[in-house]
């Protein structure tokens, strides 16, 4: 991933994780992969990470997957889902999801603590991709990992993604585990700011 976000759970990067981290598929096991579970009756997939746009060949692999028919009687591709960061966000991705009718969620933790949780990136900038991708008519999300450092920029934060054009809200109360662990008493809700 190209981010450093202080609410992620993937279980590496927890201190003193022994989780093993084994060598990425190429493109070329994922596309049996793919073929092989679209056959099977799976009839969505979702590309994500990390960060889906840094695996070489994700064009391809998402090609594929729009290429496969999924056995019913209906004969149709899966459903596609792309879930980024949105850093490596271009007009070239967004006409991709176009073309194979891929919904996109953009992570958007904040605006004034879009750094703080990411360590890298600006808010105004998922936002300007959501305007992109809605004048495109590609179906977007945001979504929101909500924190005790955002919550009280929530109800901005979700009002400027529907403003920039996002269709939905995905909201994720953090869950410590992986790097989170070690953010655990700066991001973990109590039950009030739950409750509100």
């Amino acid at each position: 991933c190209n981010h450093s976000c202080t609410f992620c759970s993937c279980p590496w990067f927890a201190p003193d994780s022994n989780f093993k981290e084994l060598p990425e598929l190429s493109v070329k096991q994922w596309k049996r992969i793919i073929t092989r579970i679209v056959e099977a009756g799976v009839d969505r997939i979702a590309f994500t990470g990390g960060e889906p746009l840094l695996k070489e060949g994700y064009r391809e692999l998402v090609a594929h997957a729009a290429g496969t028919r999924v056995r019913d009687q209906n004969n149709r591709a899966p459903a596609l889902y792309l879930l980024s960061n949105g850093r490596l966000m271009s007009s070239s991705v967004l006409q991709m999801c176009k073309e194979y009718g891929v919904a996109l969620s953009m992570s958007l933790p904040g605006l004034n603590t879009f750094h703080e949780h990411t360590r890298a990136g600006q808010a105004k900038d998922i936002l300007k991709w959501f305007g992109e991708a809605h004048n495109l008519g590609v179906r977007t999300t945001a979504g929101i990992t909500v924190t005790k450092q955002n919550l009280g920029e929530l109800y901005e934060t979700m009002g400027e993604a529907l403003l920039a054009g996002a269709d939905q809200i995905l909201l994720n109360r953090f869950l410590p585990g992986g790097r989170g662990l070690m953010f655990e008493r700066k991001l973990a809700l109590g039950r009030q700011e739950i409750q509100e």
